[in-house]
């Protein structure tokens, strides 16, 4: 009985041993300079996502000239990168999962940079529209998987800043592509514009060398193969699709997370789709001037993130969304009194400061409402289901604005920047606290 114990006690001690390496080893890894590189390659994926989307937007006026689009069928082209981004999102989270976080994001990368170059060789409005299909397919995974694989590098007092940061990309893939249309496209036409996601499979190439696996899901996955007391610990339940999500543990945060997405994205969406025709016809600003405003709403934008960023993890993640949602909401409506065009600039910043500021503290309290194990397939679908209403936002936003006014239409948005406050406030605060395996 005594050897037994003895033995049973010696059990104990090496499983606690494997258990303090494992938590040194993750605790090592937020204190080395690769969280940095993490960092970085979540920044250069957001650098690309924008920059692809705003190369389409570039693109369609050039199209329409040259092919003789309807407005109809320009409009169905990003329709169908979003669609296609929803459709990704659901898949690649769960992939995320098993595959692991940055072989995912490498793959999502490569492939929809490849795919972007391939639409400078369509010769048709029909063969550019399937081929952004599967564009958006390839790049819904992008945002999600960076988001876990940022939120797992960084520890909890760091991890909103680092989100924000990756945010900052945003701004820099809309340069970019500017860049590349003010530049080049007058020399080489609109192709120009596809063939520079180039970059996009240089950055891919980057990350696949120098950046690092998140030191969570590894953990997760070696204790799982391994049975160790850390897998033990955790719910007895396999990563399995979208059903896990419903389950008692991760329901609430499911559902709530979509909510804040759909709000996010009507909102969002709607509100920068139908900008520049608001400047251009209500207050009869000039393309130079159209693009000042950008820049500055942009410049407002990058304060914003640093601030909700440090309100996340000074004061709570709860408290910088509010401060966001809320924010927006109001500064969409002072922002549709502008009269003349020194207050439409005034506007912008703050605009620009509370519409993008929350959005990076978001991708680290989102991540925090799951385990490891489902963090993937649950930011994904968030994602997911929100670039569903992303695709639908412009054109409802634009027959609204048709009924009564796109002044009027655009205050409305307002009320769904509110509502990503409102759902926030039924969320679980997690300032302080570690990732759950």
């Amino acid at each position: 009985m005594e050897k037994a114990d003895a033995l049973d006690a010696g059990k104990v001690i090496e499983n606690a041993s494997k258990i303090v390496i494992e938590e040194d080893r993750v605790a090592a890894f937020h204190k080395s300079k690769s969280k940095f590189l993490n960092v970085f390659s979540g920044w250069l994926g957001w650098v690309f996502e924008s920059w692809d989307l705003v190369v389409l937007a570039l693109a369609i006026p050039l199209l329409m000239k040259a092919w003789g689009m309807t407005l109809a069928e320009a409009g169905l082209l990003s329709t169908a990168t979003l669609g296609g981004m929803a459709i990704g999102a659901y898949s690649w989270g769960i992939i995320s999962d098993k595959w692991g976080r940055k072989k995912t994001l490498v793959f999502c990368l490569a492939a929809f940079g490849i795919l972007t170059m391939l639409c400078a060789f369509v010769s048709t409005w029909f063969q550019l529209m399937v081929l952004r299909v599967v564009t958006g397919f390839a790049l819904g995974g992008e945002w999600a998987i960076g988001a876990a694989l940022v939120s797992e590098s960084f520890p909890t007092n760091q991890r909103a800043m680092a989100n924000s940061i990756v945010g900052w990309g945003w701004p820099f893939g809309f340069f970019g592509a500017l860049g590349v249309q003010w530049w080049l496209v007058p020399t080489y036409g609109w192709k120009v514009l596809f063939l520079s996601a180039v970059i996009t499979v240089v950055g891919a190439i980057w990350i696949a060398i120098y950046a690092k696996e998140s030191p969570v899901w590894l953990r997760q996955q070696e204790a799982k193969a391994k049975k160790s007391p850390v897998a033990a610990s955790a719910p007895a339940q396999e990563t399995t699709g979208w059903s896990v999500l419903f389950e008692k543990e991760n329901v609430k945060a499911t559902v709530l997370c979509a909510l804040v997405m759909i709000s996010h994205s009507i909102a969002y969406w709607g509100l920068y789709s139908w900008l520049p025709a608001f400047l251009n016809n209500e207050l009869k600003m000039t393309i130079h001037k159209t693009v000042l405003y950008l820049v500055v709403l942009n410049g407002g934008g990058m304060l914003g993130y640093v601030a909700c960023a440090y309100l996340a993890d000074r004061f709570g993640r709860k408290w910088s969304v509010y401060f966001g949602g809320f924010g927006s909401g109001a500064a969409v409506l002072l922002w549709m009194t502008a009269t003349t065009p020194a207050m439409a600039y005034t506007m912008a910043a703050f605009t620009g400061f509370f519409t993008f500021g929350y959005w990076g503290p978001l991708g680290a309290f989102m991540a925090e409402q799951f385990r490891t194990k489902v963090r993937g397939t649950g930011l994904s679908f968030a994602y997911g289901t929100g670039r569903i209403f992303a695709a639908i936002s412009p054109f409802i936003l634009g027959t609204f604005a048709q009924a009564y006014s796109l002044k009027t239409a655009l205050m409305v948005l307002s009320v769904f920047f509110t509502f990503i406050s409102i759902a926030t406030f039924f969320m679980k605060e997690t300032k302080g606290e570690g990732l759950k395996d």
